[in-house]
């Protein structure tokens, strides 16, 4: 991520460095007024709607995978490489994350109506949403089929 919001596309991921992540970090205080975080995925769409003035974003959950990584798997220079390649985008994820917590916090009020408002109309759309979403699928494959 420091790469893209720090504007440096074209450096390989060992190539940033400290500079890229300044850049990066002042880039994303000055033009990200509204982001999500994964770990807090319901509350991120409830803020998102709240700073759009759009109603609440349903969704399904589909496609989930239950394969986790056994860091067991890697070897020592893989982890290695693994962790320098990463090294500036953890510290970006925590600026991030702190910014994230410290607007939850601020909209509270907000995150709590907006959580329940979330769970019931998903609940009560889940077969609707599902259904839509498996059309949109098959639709997508006739259409690749058929030329």
């Amino acid at each position: 991520m420091v790469r893209f919001i720090s504007g440096n596309i074209e450096k390989q991921y060992l190539e940033i460095n400290e500079e890229d992540l300044r850049q990066a970090l002042k880039n994303f205080d000055a033009h990200f007024n509204i982001f999500g975080i994964t770990e807090y995925f319901n509350e991120s769409l409830v803020l998102l709607s709240d700073y759009m003035h759009w109603p609440p974003l349903y969704y399904v959950k589909e496609n989930k995978s239950t394969y986790k990584i056994d860091p067991k798997e890697f070897d020592d220079e893989t982890e290695r490489l693994i962790l320098a390649c990463i090294k500036y985008d953890e510290v970006l994820y925590e600026h991030a994350l702190k910014r994230f917590l410290k607007l939850m916090e601020q909209k509270q009020h907000v995150i709590n109506a907006g959580l329940e408002e979330l769970r019931k109309g998903n609940e009560k759309r889940k077969t609707i949403l599902s259904l839509r979403g498996k059309a949109s699928l098959l639709y997508s494959y006739l259409k690749i089929k058929l030329k």
